[in-house]
């Protein structure tokens, strides 16, 4: 469904997450284990109506790390890297609203807002209203080095 399970080449698919409805089925995909750190995940989306499956449209350099769903409406966050940065580490962080039924994709969010340069990849909490989407975004110094750990509240806008 989510990947080729004749390849000889394996697809794993994780991340896995339903929208509020149970139409769709959002996942990233990879050839490679998704314990390793890889540069060739897919974010696809199963369209349980139809029986189908979509891939997102992504930069092709981009990372998806994390799913997260409105509460309230079949959009759904990518959140993840551009990279490997100049270290061979993550590059800089991106949010994408990715709208399950068209897959079309809107940037939210990138590594420019200062408030979301080290915005983690787990623990989104949306509000209730769907408007809003709560992280933890620790401040790091210039050496890395945690100065204060926070939330940021992201403001998110919904068609």
């Amino acid at each position: 469904m989510l990947g080729d399970v004749k390849s000889p080449r394996k697809t794993w698919a994780y991340q896995l997450g339903w929208s509020f409805d149970g139409r769709y089925l959002a996942a990233f995909t990879t050839q490679d284990s998704p314990l390793a750190r890889s540069w060739a995940v897919k974010t696809k989306i199963y369209d349980a109506h139809a029986q189908l499956v979509t891939e997102v449209k992504l930069p092709e350099d981009f990372t998806p790390r994390q799913i997260s769903w409105l509460p309230n409406h079949p959009l759904f966050l990518v959140v993840g890297a551009r990279g490997p940065g100049s270290s061979g580490n993550e590059g800089p962080r991106e949010i994408y609203l990715v709208e399950a039924a068209t897959a079309e994709v809107k940037r939210i969010l990138d590594e420019s807002d200062p408030d979301i340069a080290w915005v983690t990849n787990s623990n989104w909490a949306w509000s209730t209203d769907g408007r809003t989407v709560a992280t933890a975004c620790p401040k790091l110094d210039k050496d890395g080095f945690l100065i204060v750990n926070q939330i940021c509240i992201i403001p998110v806008e919904v068609k």
